[in-house]
């Protein structure tokens, strides 16, 4: 029962009018848990209901795979968190595209800060962060390469970074792989629900 105790946590957004502030939320995985049969014996059934989220992701089909020993194989939170992203986000990866995301933005999206109000003390430490997920990336050969572009105020104060990576090969075939995975389990869906679909019609007639 690993995910009886888990929890999934989602940060979001609020705007009202010129305000902008920062939420957090998180909710267990499973939302209840019921057993049939007799203590004991290997007859006993468990069936779990996911929360709301995950069911609605899994039900629409929106949920993406991703390589679990891969990804849990950084001591880093944070290279965790963004080889999750990337294997979720960067659906057409391959050789000679690149992804690219702003320092800043990636930082509030992970909770390394709340807001970009924080940006002036923590700039400097969230980018030695990412610098080491960086070379974490490219000894696992998620990577090839990468670039850093300054991000300049009014007054040529850094602000930012835009960060720009070069997926390996290894990688690119890893997300092809999963997407070949992802169509297959959208036929199957499909072809069951047309299943369905025709039974119901058939009981009808």
């Amino acid at each position: 029962m690993i995910l009886k105790g888990a929890e999934l946590s989602m940060q979001y957004r609020e705007v009202d009018g010129d305000n902008e502030s920062y939420s957090e939320s998180s909710m267990n995985y499973i939302s209840s848990i019921h057993f049939s049969g007799s203590s004991g014996k290997s007859t006993v059934k468990c069936i779990a209901f996911l929360n709301e989220v995950m069911s609605q992701q899994i039900e629409g089909l929106t949920y993406r795979s991703y390589y679990f020993d891969r990804v849990q194989s950084f001591k880093r939170s944070l290279s965790r968190w963004l080889a999750l992203r990337l294997y979720q986000v960067f659906r057409y990866a391959a050789t000679g595209k690149t992804y690219h995301f702003m320092l800043v933005n990636m930082s509030i999206k992970f909770g390394s800060i709340t807001s970009e109000e924080e940006v002036a003390d923590r700039l400097t430490a969230i980018r030695r962060d990412m610098t080491q997920t960086m070379k974490d990336f490219i000894e696992s050969d998620i990577i090839e390469n990468y670039t850093i572009e300054n991000v300049k105020d009014k007054d040529g104060v850094i602000v930012d970074y835009k960060y720009e990576i070069h997926p390996t090969e290894r990688f690119c075939e890893e997300v092809l792989n999963l997407n070949k995975q992802h169509r297959t389990r959208i036929a199957k869906a499909t072809a069951a629900l047309e299943e369905l679909t025709l039974d119901e019609d058939s009981e009808k007639l």
